[in-house]
C-alpha cells in the first residue's frame, strides 16, 4: 500500500488543470486534487463541475485525515456535497443527487504501479479505460447538463427567433382579414390554431427524443401552476394580439414598431418574478434597440417618400385610434409573462427548455378555446349569439380544410401564422436557456421590426385581391429601414457584452476582490 500512496502523491503533484467531460454543471464548489494514477480519477473529477468547467488541482496533504471508521463519511468543515473515501480522496454529490459510486476497488489499487502511472502521465494519447468510458457515459453525460451550445448554436436559435417572430407580424393581419372576408372572424383564427398546434408539436417532441435527446418529453415535469400560468399567458398572448393585428385596428405598418412594447414589460416582469436587476448601461442598450424599432414606421409617420399612403389610424373616432394599437401592445404584457416564467424554471435545471416550451404551447391551446367566450365581448368580438357564432365557425373550418375559390389561401395561411408561432415559442425558450435570459431574447425578438419593414420593402401585398408579388422599392424609406437594424443590432450586441462584464464584476465582488481587471472580458455565460 505505500507504493500505491507514492504513486498517488506523485499523480497528484503533477496534476495539471483540465475540463472537465462536458463543460457545464450545476454549479456546486469543492477542490480535489487530479487522481490521474487509478480509475476513481474520472469519477471525482466529472463530479466536480463547476461554473467554468476546469477543476483545479490541489496537492492532496490539505486534505483533512481520513476518519478512522466508515465509508464515504462527511469531513466537518469540509465544502458542501463533498466527502472523503477510506483513502482519503474527495468524493462529490452529483448532479441527480445521489452520491457517485466509490469505483475503485482494492483489484484496482494493487494492480496500480509507479510505472503505470508515469507512462500514463507521459503518454498525451492515452485511451481511457472500459471503466472510464462507462464512467463518462453514466455520471458525466447529461444532454441538460453538459451540451453547452455553441456560438454557432446560439447565432441559429437568435435567427430563428428573428424569423419566426416576423412571420407573425406578416401573417397575421394577412390571415384576419382574409378569413373575415370568408365568413369567419378572428376567434376562428384562434380556434382553427389551437386546432392544428397540437398533433405536429406531440410528433416532434416524439421524434426529437428518440433521436437526439432522451430528456425530452411529454410528461409533466414541473408544477400545475406553472402549466396553467403558461398556458394562459399564451392563449391572452394570441387572443388579444389577433384581435387586434387586423388592419382595420392596427395597421399593419404599426405593428412591427409596437411589438417592441415587450422590451419595457420584459425588463419590469423581470424584476418582480426573477429579481433580476439591470445596469444602467445595459437599460441605455434597452433604450437604443427601442429608438431602432421607431425609426421603422417613421416613413409612415413623416409621409416620406416610397412610404404607403393609407392612413394609419383608420378609424371614425377617437377612442378607436388610441385604444386597438394600445390593446395590441398591451398582447406583449402576458408574453413577458410567459418568458420571464419559463426561465425561472428553466434556471432550475430541471426541465429541458424544449419540453417546456412545448407544454406552454399545448397548455396554450386548451386555454385558447376556453376564452372563446371573448368573441361575444361588446366592441371587442364579432357574435352576438351562439348560432351567429356557429355559423361563423363552420364558415371559417371550411374554409381552413376545404378548397374554396373565395378562401383566398386560407389554409396556406393558417400554417405559415401557427408554424411561426410554433417557432418563436420554442426558440424563444432555447434562447432564454442558452444565453443571459429573457431580456436579451426579448431583444433578439425586437430585431424582427426592420427585417419586416425590409420585407414590405421588397413585395407587396394586395388586401383587396389577396395578391402578393415581388415590388421592391428603393427610396428614402429604405433608409430609414437600413438605420433601425443598424441601431438594434448594434445595441443587442452591446447588452450581452455589458452583461457579460456586470457578472464577471459581480463575480469579483463577492470574491473579495475591489478592482474589476481584464477577467471580466472573459465570455462566459456561468
Amino acid at each position: 500500500m505505500s507504493s500505491i500512496a507514492s504513486a498517488y502523491n506523485r499523480a497528484s503533484g503533477r496534476s495539471k488543470r483540465r475540463r472537465c467531460f462536458g463543460g457545464r454543471g450545476s454549479g456546486r464548489e469543492g477542490e480535489r486534487g487530479d487522481l490521474t494514477g487509478s480509475n476513481s480519477s474520472l469519477s471525482s473529477a466529472c463530479s466536480h463541475r463547476a461554473s467554468t468547467g476546469t477543476i483545479h488541482s490541489q496537492s492532496p496533504s490539505v486534505f483533512p485525515p481520513p476518519p478512522s471508521s466508515g465509508h464515504k463519511s462527511q469531513i466537518p468543515g469540509a465544502s458542501v456535497g463533498v466527502s472523503y473515501d477510506i483513502h482519503n480522496r474527495p468524493i462529490s454529490v452529483n448532479t441527480f443527487g445521489s452520491v457517485m459510486p466509490d469505483v475503485t476497488s482494492e483489484v484496482d489499487l494493487a494492480t496500480t504501479s509507479e510505472t503505470d502511472v508515469e507512462d500514463r502521465n507521459r503518454n498525451k494519447n492515452y485511451e481511457p479505460n472500459i471503466l472510464e468510458r462507462a464512467l463518462e457515459r453514466t455520471i458525466c453525460y447529461h444532454p441538460r447538463y453538459n451540451k453547452k451550445p455553441t456560438k454557432v448554436n446560439i447565432v441559429l436559435m437568435c435567427l430563428m427567433t428573428i424569423f419566426s417572430n416576423a412571420g407573425i407580424l406578416i401573417a397575421s393581419p394577412i390571415y384576419t382579414t382574409s378569413m373575415r372576408r370568408a365568413g369567419g372572424d378572428e376567434m376562428v383564427v384562434l380556434l382553427s390554431l389551437a386546432a392544428v398546434m397540437p398533433l405536429p408539436l406531440v410528433f416532434l417532441s416524439l421524434l426529437l427524443r428518440h433521436t437526439y435527446d432522451k430528456t425530452i418529453t411529454l410528461r409533466p415535469s414541473a408544477s400545475t401552476v406553472l402549466y396553467v400560468v403558461l398556458g394562459v399567458c399564451f392563449a391572452l398572448r394570441y387572443n388579444i394580439g389577433v384581435f387586434a393585428s387586423l388592419p382595420s385596428h392596427t395597421h399593419q405598418d404599426l405593428q412591427p414598431a409596437i411589438s417592441a412594447a415587450g422590451i419595457p414589460f420584459i425588463i419590469v416582469v423581470s424584476w418582480c418574478i426573477l429579481k433580476k436587476g439591470i445596469s444602467f448601461r445595459r437599460l441605455a442598450c434597452c433604450a437604443a434597440a427601442l429608438a431602432g424599432v421607431f425609426v421603422c414606421v417613421e416613413p409612415r409617420i413623416w409621409s416620406v417618400e416610397g412610404s404607403s399612403g393609407d392612413d394609419l389610424f383608420p378609424h371614425d373616432t377617437l377612442v378607436s385610434k388610441i385604444c386597438w394599437p394600445a390593446i395590441f401592445g398591451a398582447s406583449f404584457f402576458p408574453w413577458a409573462i410567459f418568458v420571464a416564467a419559463s426561465e425561472r424554471e428553466i434556471k432550475k435545471n430541471v426541465i429541458h427548455s424544449f419540453s417546456l416550451a412545448t407544454s406552454g404551447i399545448l397548455s396554450g391551446c386548451v386555454f385558447i378555446v376556453a376564452l372563446f367566450g371573448t368573441d361575444f365581448i361588446p366592441w371587442y368580438g364579432n357574435v352576438d349569439n351562439l348560432a351567429d357564432f356557429w355559423d361563423k365557425l363552420e364558415e371559417g373550418f371550411l374554409c381552413n380544410f376545404s378548397y374554396k375559390p373565395r378562401c383566398e389561401n386560407c389554409l396556406i395561411k393558417l400554417v405559415a401564422l401557427s408554424s411561426s408561432i410554433v417557432c418563436h415559442s420554442i426558440f424563444s425558450l432555447l434562447l432564454v436557456s442558452a444565453t443571459e435570459g429573457s431580456v436579451f431574447t426579448t431583444l433578439v425578438s425586437a430585431m424582427s421590426a426592420p427585417v419586416v419593414a425590409g420585407f414590405w420593402s421588397l413585395f407587396d401585398y394586395d388586401y383587396s385581391t389577396d395578391t402578393i408579388k415581388w415590388h421592391p422599392t428603393w427610396s428614402h424609406s429604405v433608409a430609414f429601414t437600413i438605420a433601425s437594424f443598424c441601431l438594434v443590432f448594434p445595441a443587442t450586441i452591446a447588452y450581452t457584452i455589458f452583461y457579460v462584464k456586470d457578472m464577471k464584476a459581480k463575480n469579483r465582488e463577492k470574491k473579495g476582490y475591489s478592482d474589476v481587471s481584464s477577467s471580466e472580458y472573459d465570455w462566459e455565460w456561468d
